[in-house]
């Protein structure tokens, strides 16, 4: 368990840090002005929290720890109701067709690892 643990670790962080360079890059910012599809986008339409729950969860196998198991569900929980609610609604408000093909070809949650959105 400490193994899996230590590799959900180093793949969250690594997810997270390709995020924010994403949006750095090729958003050109934390706030883009243009649809980010790219890079791990293309993968997983919310990679940020996709990848800080995965370092949740493989801290909470690391230090065998039901309480981090528990604040990572907590956690993914209410991400989920931010993104339903609040977060895709504003962004196809704001792109309009461009968000709905893109939410079309990307998944929410779980990254579909051959190809995705373009």
């Amino acid at each position: 368990m400490t193994l899996a643990g230590a590799v959900l670790i180093v793949a969250g962080s690594f997810g997270y840090i390709r995020c924010a360079w994403d949006f750095a890059t090729i958003g050109l910012s934390f706030s883009p002005p243009l649809l980010v599809a790219r890079g791990i986008y293309r993968l997983v339409r919310n990679p940020m929290y996709f990848s800080l729950t995965l370092v949740l969860f493989g801290e909470s196998l690391f230090f065998k720890s039901w309480r981090v198991l528990a604040y990572a569900c907590v956690l993914w929980l209410m991400a989920h109701i931010f993104v339903t609610s609040y977060e895709e609604p504003q962004m196809l408000k704001k792109w309009g067709p461009a968000y709905e093909q893109y939410r079309a070809k990307a998944p929410r949650w779980i990254p579909r690892m051959r190809g995705g959105a373009a």
